[in-house]
């Protein structure tokens, strides 16, 4: 079974960046050839449509193209990008920016973006960063 993901925060500028760079078949149109043949009659036709590429086709491609690379370290030992699952505090900062922050028994890690990219209901908490604003980050970072 899959196990949907909720998202927190998707920097909508950073998938489409990377997506455009990927070499992708996802933007080919899609489309059926149909006909009837009888000896003295032939008719065909064909239909031709666009496949509509979603946010989320765009976030699973680049996350399974990260995923692959050579360049995704861990929490622990990153490299160009890294990849984990931590638990995270968050708030926003100046209701300008967002920040996440969390921690391990050898790292500590911040991350900031902007408040735009927080996702649906999931908008920031007021007034800083409470103790009670806890999302798991599972994501890639770079």
């Amino acid at each position: 079974m899959i196990e949907p993901k909720v998202y927190v925060y998707i920097s909508e500028t950073k998938v489409n960046m990377f997506y455009e760079q990927l070499e992708s078949s996802d933007v080919r149109k899609v489309g059926a050839e149909y006909g009837v043949d009888v000896k003295l009659f032939k008719w065909t036709g064909h239909r031709d449509r666009e496949r509509i590429v979603t946010k989320q086709d765009k976030l699973k491609r680049v996350t399974e193209f990260l995923l692959k690379s050579r360049e995704l370290g861990t929490l622990a030992n990153p490299l160009r990008y890294f990849s984990g699952t931590l638990e995270m505090n968050w708030g926003s900062l100046a209701g300008e920016a967002v920040l996440f922050a969390g921690s391990t028994a050898k790292e500590i890690v911040l991350l900031i973006g902007s408040l735009n990219h927080v996702v649906g209901a999931a908008g920031a908490p007021q007034g800083g960063i409470p103790s009670s604003a806890r999302a798991g980050a599972e994501a890639v970072f770079g």
